[in-house]
This record gives C-alpha cells, structure tokens and sequence, in this order.
C-alpha cells in the first residue's frame, strides 16, 4: 500500500508549541489585565458586527499568478487550501499605494512532484515579506520550506504544517527553535496572558487558541518590549486574516506595508468581526447566533410566509432536521455553494441547521449545542450524564449530523497531526447521539474534471475518507470540486446526499421487528461446499448467537426464535 505523505497542522501547534501556552512561575497577572480579560469576554456577544463580502468574479486562467498593488514592498503569498480567495487578496493590494503583492495558490508552487515551479520560486527568492495560509500537502511544503530562508523580511505563515509554522518570524519574533533546543516564543509575560484562554479539557484547547488570536493583540498592550510588539504585528495580521472579507485583508496587507517601513502602526483600523460562530440561510440577511434561535425562526410563520413570496422550496415541517458543520472562511467570503447547498437541501426534503464554525471546534457544537432523542432520553433515563458545557437553552435535537468540512471532528485540521488522539471524545459524543454522523464536503485540492478521470486523489482523501472514519462517520459523499478557482457544487451530488440522510433517518426510525436484514457468509470457491468456512472459526455457532441477540434485541429471525431444532448449522449448506 502507497504511503500516504500528510503534513497538516494548525492553531494546537502554533500555539501549543510555539506561545507555551502555561502559565510561567513567578509570573504575576496584574489587575488591569485580568480586568480586561474579563471585559473581552463579557464584551464577545456585542463584537458580532455581520460583514458581508462583495461577490467575487471569476478569476483568470488557474494556472497563472496575479498581481496587485505597485511599488513598496514586495509581498509574496500563497493561497494554499484557500485558492478561490486568490482574487480576493489581489483585490484588496490594488486599493492600497505602494505595495506589490503577487498571489500563487497551491497548485503553483511545483510543476512536478519534485521540481519548483521557478516562477515561484524567482518570487520568494525576490520577497521582502512572504505570507502563507493554509499549506498542508508534503511536497508543496518541502518546496516552500527550501526558498524560505531566502525572504528578506517578515515571514508570516497561517495554519499550515508544523514545518512551515516554525519559520514565522516577525523582528525579535520567531517560533524558531534555539541552539539549545528550546522552543522559541513570546516572553513569560505574555506566555502568562495567553494562559488565560485555555480550559482544563485538552480537546478544547484549540477552540480557545481562537479567542486568543481575537483578543490577544489588544491585551499585549499592557506588555511593554519589543518582542512583545513584534508579536503583536504576527497577531493582528492573523487576525486580520481569520477574519476575512476584502476590508480585513486590505489592512492586513496594510499593516504588513507599514510595518516593513518602519510606518506608525499604533493605531490600527478595527478588525470587521464576523461571529466565530453562526446559522444562516438564503432567506435571511442576518447570522443567527444559536441553534435554538434559528430552528424557532425556521418553523415560524414568518419564514413560511417569506418563503411563498420569494418562491423558496421549504422542506416539510416533519422533515429531518440535520444539523450542517459549514467551514466559516467560506461563509465569510460568501462562497456561493454555501447558500446552495442549504437551498438544495431544502427543495429535497430535508430541513438543514446549517453551523459555521472556524473548523476546529466542530466537537464543541456536538456537546454544547446539539442534542438527539436518544441523548435525551438518557439523560433522563440516568445512564447519560451530559457535560457541564452543555447549553439547554441554546441547543436543539437533530436527526443527523453532516461535516462538510473534513478532517476529524475534534480539532479539525488540527486534529490531523496525531490521527486517532482524540478518538476516544468523538466516539463518546456520537455514542451518546446516537445519531448518523456523514462527511460531505466539495473537493478542495482537486478539480471536478479530475475527480471525474481519476477519482478522489491524495491528501484529499486522506481528508475526506481517512480521518472522518477514524471518528465513525458512517458515510461520504463528494459534493462538488474546484472550477478554476471556485468552488462548485454538482447538483445530482447534492441529492444523493439528501436521499441518503433520508435513508438512514428513516431506517433509525423503523421498529427493529421491521427492519430487513442481511448476513452474508463467505463461500469461495463457489460450488465446493466452502459457504460458510473460516480458518480456526465456527462460523455456524457464531451464525447462531447472532441471531439469538438480535431476537433479544427485538429483531424479526423467524421460526429461528420458536424452532427448538434451530441452529446455525441449519443456515449453513
């Protein structure tokens, strides 16, 4: 079997590694900071300013580099697993004076597995700051890695492998490790505010690096140094980018530009907020911000009556409620199969609770703001304890669960560096739903005419079949993939994937008494009396106590249950 060469990583090891998020001895935090810690918490609801991005256009030929902006420094920057925003960045350069931004995205950087693309790699080699996002596939990393050393300035790199993480560096600021050996990272001050955003449970700790990377910046402040402020610039850049839309990239190249010239960069424009977490749908123009305020809008009078007047297909009220885990960046970048797929789903017969979420905290939105008919039952029943997280007054009961993001459910991408650590949180949160868990997610790294001729290849796999298994995702279905730089839903896909939620919704539903079942015996080669024969197994007997659970269990096995003769010998010619 090929080995497959994966390389992903994200905020757990940027942060994890890099910031030493534990709270330094001898480290005193002062009242202002945990005054202002408080008031940034407090303060989290009222940041959810909605932004809208303008609708992008098609972009050039996908194999060609853009350019934007003129003169200044020159920035280089690759659009990894984000290459439909490569128009958007462009955009953004060519409102700005005196900065020269040149975008690649993934498939740019190599013309092989092995040889550079050179007009990539002339690029690097001539950048005076290089920004990267989102760069996980093996060889487009060693290919990155080799021309980094090369960037004259800052070098800024955004959830990509663990290798490429550790050249971020911006003036005294690296995540380089020492001579030594020791982690670099920010100075124990700062080590002891980052510490405030992290929770007792390790399966969390990535969703708080979010909120760390939202407010971090402005409580750095009270850390005098210039390593401090060094930081600051990495953290207000990726704060600017995490955010997205074309205002927020448009200053995150700004800041860049000024703070390469030695600019006043004291008083930085606002981050446009988008919430980190929220529920659309095409026929509203605002997010929701729970689960329970978007169904009791879904099943009101006002969305049926909006909907026969804009002529919008409405699933039935009784129709399965599936709770959809939709990748934010392309809420906030108002990808257009986003609405579509929420649309599609509706016009077949399934009523979607369609989640945005940054891709890391997809466990949380299970625990905290999702529930099930079985969960509740257990609950009650006193063999479920549900955890202290959980938001009663916010959650709301689905019949499934779709991810069309990928990667595991805890920890998203940053999930994928240790395959399997944190199986044992997803088992328990889908064993207590106790509700069909699906993968269904269009192609990022492949176009449709490639998965059409070769199927789906490579990391996308890994994504897409590989690590959700791990979870116990019961099925996958691809939704669509990448035409030139947008992403593309396929109808007929779209369906399939409705008619299969509606299968097993509806087998979940079906008494057990009525439930057809089959068992299948090996039996090769055929007609030699092989039906049924194992190496060092008595498959008869096992046959048997099969059937004896499933008639306990409530199962229909038929004369097996009352035929006192019956045994496995006798289904086994």
């Amino acid at each position: 079997m090929m080995q497959m060469k994966l390389l992903v990583s994200t905020f757990m090891v940027t942060v994890l590694s890099s910031l030493a998020f534990t709270i330094v001895p001898g480290i005193r935090i002062t009242r202002e900071i945990k005054k202002s810690i408080r008031d940034f918490q407090k303060q989290r609801s009222s940041l959810l300013t909605i932004y809208s991005s303008s609708q992008l256009e098609r972009s050039p030929a996908f194999d060609q580099r853009e350019e934007g902006g003129a003169g200044g420094p020159n920035i280089v920057l690759v659009a990894g697993f984000e290459s439909f925003n490569k128009e958007l960045y462009v955009k953004a350069a060519k409102a700005l004076e005196n900065v020269h931004l040149t975008v690649f995205a993934d498939n740019e950087i190599r013309i092989s597995s092995t040889e550079t693309n050179p007009v990539f790699a002339d690029a690097v080699k001539g950048a005076d700051i290089f920004v990267g996002s989102l760069i996980f596939d093996y060889d487009d990393v060693m290919a990155v890695e080799a021309l980094l050393p090369n960037v004259k300035g800052p070098r800024l790199l955004f959830e990509c492998s663990t290798e490429l993480m550790a050249y971020n560096e911006v003036g005294t600021f690296t995540m380089k490790k020492s001579s030594s050996g020791e982690q670099a990272g920010p100075p124990p001050a700062v080590k002891a505010i980052l510490s405030q955003f992290t929770s007792g449970k390790e399966e969390d700790r990535v969703a708080g690096y979010v909120k760390l990377l939202k407010y971090g910046p402005d409580l750095l402040k009270f850390v005098p140094g210039e390593k401090a402020s060094d930081l600051k610039i990495w953290l207000e850049a990726y704060r600017y980018w995490n955010q997205g839309g074309s205002t927020n990239v448009k200053y995150m190249i700004d800041l860049l530009q000024k703070s390469y010239t030695n600019e006043d960069i004291s008083h930085l424009p606002k981050v446009v907020v988008t919430p980190d977490i929220g529920l659309l749908h095409p026929l509203k123009d605002r997010y929701f911000t729970t689960p329970k305020e978007f169904v009791e809008w879904r099943y009101s009078d006002d969305c049926f009556e909006s909907a026969l007047l804009k002529g919008f297909a409405l699933a039935p009220k009784d129709a399965p409620r599936v709770a959809i885990l939709l990748y934010r960046k392309h809420v906030i970048t108002d990808q257009p199969y986003i609405l579509d797929l929420i649309a599609l789903m509706e016009q077949n017969g399934v009523c979607p609770v369609p989640i945005f979420i940054n891709g890391v905290e997809g466990h949380t939105i299970v625990r905290d703001l999702l529930t099930s008919e079985h969960e509740i039952k257990g609950v009650d029943d006193g063999f479920i304890v549900r955890d202290d997280s959980f938001q009663s007054s916010k959650a709301v009961s689905v019949d499934a669960i779709v991810n069309t993001i990928g990667f595991p459910l805890v920890g998203g991408p940053a999930g994928s560096m240790e395959a399997g650590r944190n199986v044992a949180v997803a088992e328990k949160l889908l064993r207590e739903m106790d509700v069909p868990y699906i993968v269904a997610s269009p192609l990022l790294l492949q176009s449709i005419n490639q998965w059409k001729q070769n199927g789906v290849l490579g990391l996308q796999s890994v994504v897409l079949y590989s690590l959700p298994e791990l979870d116990g995702a019961i099925d996958t279905v691809v939704l669509g993939g990448l035409v030139g730089d947008k992403i593309v839903l396929v109808n007929e896909r779209v369906r399939k994937l409705v008619s299969r939620i509606k299968g097993w919704v509806e087998l979940r539903r079906t008494p057990r008494k009525d439930k057809k079942i089959s068992i299948m015996l090996y039996g090769f080669p055929p007609n030699v009396g092989a039906v049924g024969t194992a190496a060092l197994l008595d498959v008869p007997k096992s046959l048997e106590n099969i059937l004896n659970q499933m008639h306990k269990d409530g199962y229909d096995v038929g004369d097996f249950a009352t035929n006192p003769d019956a045994c496995g010998e006798r289904y086994v010619p």
